[in-house]
Order: structure tokens, then sequence, then C-alpha cells
């Protein structure tokens, strides 16, 4: 299990994206959260506390996950919590309950987070 981090008051999915969004450090991050935000964008959908217009609108905010710290978005946080969800599960062996293709799936996004990495730093350096 995972340690959280901070106790309180959740977060929206999409809000936290946007709260990323506005707080981005550079354009590549920017980028990146506006990717993580086309992938979710819900049509119909009104703001929190208004009422959707429709059952789509319904479905999606109803279904959003919510998060407590949004920081958990940001490259570095998620790299660290992914290497170490694979250290776990290379550590248990055929003794934990992995879904066949859930720790390649981690390495493939550990290998995508490094990708953007060394992307984001050849353009600030460069």
């Amino acid at each position: 299990m995972l340690n959280r981090v901070e106790s309180g008051p959740t977060l929206r999915l999409d809000k936290a994206i946007e709260r990323n969004i506005a707080d981005a450090p550079d354009a590549p991050t920017a980028v990146e959260m506006q990717g993580f935000q086309a992938a979710i964008s819900g049509r119909d959908v009104r703001p929190e506390g208004i009422d959707p217009p429709g059952v789509i609108g319904a479905l999606f905010t109803h279904i959003m996950p919510r998060i407590s710290n949004p920081s958990i978005l940001q490259l570095d946080r998620r790299q660290t919590l992914l290497q170490r969800l694979e250290a776990r599960a290379v550590s248990r062996g055929d003794s934990a309950p992995v879904v066949p293709g859930g720790l390649e799936s981690v390495r493939l996004e550990l290998r995508n987070i490094e990708h953007l990495r060394r992307q984001r730093d050849s353009l600030i350096g460069g």
C-alpha cells in the first residue's frame, strides 16, 4: 500500500490536472498535462457544484476519480510512485496479484517518463 502524503479534502482529477497546468514549471510539462486533460475530458459537463445537464455529464462527474494531492500528477512524483510500485511487484515475484501486462505497463510508463524528461531537459538546456 502506498503511503498517503496528505489527507484532507479531495479534488476531482480533472480539476487537479487544471491546477497542474496552471502551475507547470515548463512548457513540456504543461503539454503533457494538457494531453491528460484531453484524454479525460467529458462532454456536456459543467463546473463542480452545478448539476450536469445530461446523463453522460452526471455519469462523468460521478465516476471522476478524486485525489487528495494534485502533486502526484507531476513528473517527478509519478516517476517515484511508479518505481516503488515496480519494485514491490518484482520483490513479491509470483505471489503478487499482478494483472497480466500490468508490470509491463508500469515499465512502459517509466520509459515514457524518462523520454519526456530527456526531451524536456534538451529543450530547457538548448
